[in-house]
C-alpha cells in the first residue's frame, strides 16, 4: 500500500511542484490500460485516507 506522497516521492524528483492530484490522473490512466489489457477491475485499489495498493486477484 502506498500513500499518494510516497508515490509522489518515488515517481517526481523533489525539486518539482507537483500536486497530489497528479497521482489520481495517473491512476486513473493506468486503470484504463489495465482494463484494455483485459486484466479486470480492481486491480488498483483506492483505500480512503490512505492512498492505493496493488491487488492480485488471480
Amino acid at each position: 500500500m502506498y500513500s499518494r506522497d510516497q508515490i509522489l516521492t518515488l515517481a517526481y524528483n523533489s525539486d518539482r511542484d507537483t500536486s497530489d492530484r497528479t497521482i489520481d490522473s495517473h491512476i486513473k490512466n493506468v486503470r484504463k490500460k489495465l482494463e484494455k489489457l483485459g486484466l479486470g477491475k480492481g486491480k488498483v485499489e483506492s483505500v480512503y485516507g490512505v492512498g492505493y495498493r496493488f491487488v492480485d486477484c488471480e
